[in-house]
């Protein structure tokens, strides 16, 4: 794997890993106050970032038993009767966590795998949710079915187009129409007729995004955070969650994923898509890489989902998805506001008031750290996939 490191080894040595390093004794030093199992909100993404902080450094066995302590916290949560089932705070993203701490081999497998039994009843549950109109990715039907879904029988049912009523759209990478974009691109080797329906939501979904965007930018952002009741809502915020940055990355995936698919007959099908879709998201990510105005981007906080490390996240995967050195500089700039918020006075690290530092993945100190350290190693190992990139 090629790595792009973003910063030379004496601003890494100055900066970086000391705010990691500040991260891992935060985050461990207050695993024990963590209640929550999930994925975004609890134990699940902490035991990912303790365990890719052991091997960034290659010791500190102390961190890596709190990672494995937090795993088997999670087990017993579960055991006790723990049946959340959401990606984002429950049991599809509990399991998507052990499955990637088991790929990059933090866990022997058989421990990667000791929650997989549930896997067929988050997909039953998924597929009532949407069956009732509930796409949202993160807390509704699509999370068990974008992650732990696997044979092509199991999608039967959910292509279906959430988006017909044009006078009410959700926007938001995290709960709306690019995530149900990148749902559909994930399907692997669909039968026949399911490819034909892929396809179709997709160009129908693609269509629909695009006819919101407004390339001028008068409003601010290209892109509206919502449609209701027919009125586009402006401006939208420049995030992980909402906003541009979201939807750019989200296109420049489509993109790479149709490209990378075998449909055979529906070559046709195919090159529509693309021929729609081709530059749009790096266009998209350009305009954002502009904004820099705090009243612009609405950007407060260092963490992932609304705030800077979410953006230098999102700007580093789009530099290493087109060495585009806009957003290389993008990416860069977002990293030292991070560190900025990491070291004025109401650092979630340093704080000295009653509040302790949050260690979750989303809106924690967890998510920071291992954005830092994707982007001090120069890559992205698959963590971010669980954040739908």
């Amino acid at each position: 794997m090629k790595r792009l490191p973003l910063f030379d080894e004496k601003f890494s040595r100055k900066f970086l890993k000391p705010h990691i390093q500040d991260i891992a004794k935060a985050v461990s030093g207050h695993i024990s106050e963590i209640r929550q199992p999930g994925w975004m909100t609890g134990l699940a993404g902490v035991a990912v970032f303790l365990a890719e902080y052991a091997n960034f450094v290659d010791e500190e066995v102390k961190i890596l038993d709190n990672g494995h302590n937090a795993l088997e916290r999670i087990v017993k949560v579960v055991n006790d009767g723990f049946s959340y089932p959401t990606l984002a705070a429950g049991l599809t993203g509990i399991i998507f966590a052990f499955r990637y701490l088991g790929e990059r081999k933090f866990v022997n497998l058989e421990d990667a795998h000791v929650l997989d039994e549930i896997s067929p009843l988050l997909e039953r549950w998924g597929q009532s949710q949407i069956e009732n109109g509930d796409f949202d990715m993160l807390h509704g039907g699509m999370g068990p079915f974008y992650l732990l879904a696997t044979g092509p029988e199991r999608w039967a049912g959910t292509l279906v187009g959430p988006y017909s009523d044009l006078r009410n759209i959700d926007l938001g990478l995290a709960h709306g129409l690019p995530s149900y974009l990148l749902f559909l691109s994930n399907i692997e080797q669909p039968v026949p007729d399911l490819i034909r329906d892929q396809t179709s939501n997709i160009k129908k979904g693609l269509d629909t995004l695009l006819a919101t965007a407004d390339f001028t930018q008068k409003h601010g952002s290209v892109f509206p955070t919502r449609i209701k009741d027919g009125v586009a809502e402006y401006p939208s915020r420049l995030a992980w969650c909402y906003g541009d940055a979201g939807i750019g990355i989200s296109l420049m995936l489509l993109e790479e994923r149709i490209k990378g698919k075998q449909l055979k007959d529906l070559s046709e099908v195919q090159d529509v898509v693309l021929r729609g879709l081709k530059g749009v998201g790096e266009n998209v990510l350009e305009l954002a890489a502009d904004r820099r105005d705090p009243k612009n981007t609405r950007v407060e906080d260092p963490y992932l989902c609304h705030g800077s490390s979410g953006l230098a996240m999102i700007f580093f995967k789009a530099y290493l998805l087109s060495k585009n050195d806009k957003f290389k500089e993008a990416a860069q700039y977002w990293t030292k506001e991070t560190l900025n918020y990491l070291n004025n006075t109401h650092s979630p690290i340093h704080s000295v008031t009653e509040k302790p530092p949050d260690p979750s993945l989303l809106n924690g100190l967890s998510g920071i750290g291992l954005t830092l350290m994707a982007i001090d190693q120069g890559y992205l190992p698959g963590w971010e996939k669980g954040l739908l990139l």
